[in-house]
């Protein structure tokens, strides 16, 4: 039995990738995919979960996606219990990975890439597990 991943949009599917299979098909799709990976995007994915591995930062990206408008710097501090240099260096960081943009100055939104990250990283990704796990028991 195969298990795939679809990110299906509408009646088009966007992303198609194997997660288990019976057979050795998928050992070549997954070295091409590893190979290319490692050439062109390693870096780049490795910043971005770094930067979504960090419980205060998913608590600030959480904060940014429910909140009605930009949050307010001093609002992670106080609501948050982080010092200014923590927020300070949590929110370049967000922002240097795309998660994050500051409509103006001391104030932070959560970016279409960090509202689809966010839910990828936590939610998606807490579901597919479990999927997984009851699955392959």
């Amino acid at each position: 039995m195969a298990l795939r991943l679809l990110l299906v949009k509408g009646q088009k599917v966007l992303a198609e990738v194997p997660l288990v299979s019976d057979n050795e098909l998928n050992k070549g799709f997954f070295e091409r995919e590893i190979d290319d990976f490692e050439r062109n995007e390693f870096k780049e994915l490795s910043e971005l979960l770094d930067t979504l591995s960090n419980e205060d930062r998913l608590k600030m990206l959480s904060k940014m996606i429910t909140s009605e408008g930009p949050v307010r710097f001093v609002d992670f501090m106080n609501d948050l219990e982080l010092n200014q240099k923590l927020v300070s260096e949590y929110c370049r960081r967000m922002i240097n990975s795309g998660l994050v943009t500051s409509p103006e100055r001391g104030r932070y939104e959560a970016s279409p890439l960090g509202l689809s990250s966010f839910v990828v990283a936590t939610v998606a990704l807490r579901r597919i597990l479990k999927a997984l796990e009851d699955e392959l028991e």
